[in-house]
């Protein structure tokens, strides 16, 4: 299937001066996922999550068709522009990690199991 999520990366948003709803509520008016969307053609699917443990914790969720896309965001100047317009909003710690698809369970497909 085309779509097929084969990499995975997160975001981890520790936010040091406002909760995490304010600074997910900032990420989100910034359009930063959707901004993402239509800039690389290898990114599939975004989510922007808050912690149920943390306060200030939010951690934000891509699935991309490849590390080859992911890169490519990375080094886009789209995004270099959202961390700056960020960056005069709120503090933050935030920590990446990358990993690749291994398996995958789809509840639609299960039924025809």
């Amino acid at each position: 299937m085309q779509n097929d999520i084969k990499f995975w990366s997160f975001l981890k948003i520790k936010a040091l001066n406002v909760t995490a709803e304010k600074a997910a509520e900032l990420h989100t008016k910034r359009h930063c996922i959707e901004e993402c969307a239509k800039t690389i053609e290898g990114f599939i699917d975004g989510e922007t999550l808050l912690s149920e443990d943390d306060p200030s914790l939010i951690q934000v969720v891509c699935g991309w068709t490849g590390r080859e896309a992911y890169e490519e965001w990375l080094k886009s100047p789209v995004r270099e522009q959202q961390l700056k317009d960020l960056v005069n909003k709120i503090e933050v710690e935030s920590e990446e990690q990358t990993f690749s698809s291994y398996h995958k369970i789809n509840l639609g497909l299960i039924s025809t199991l």
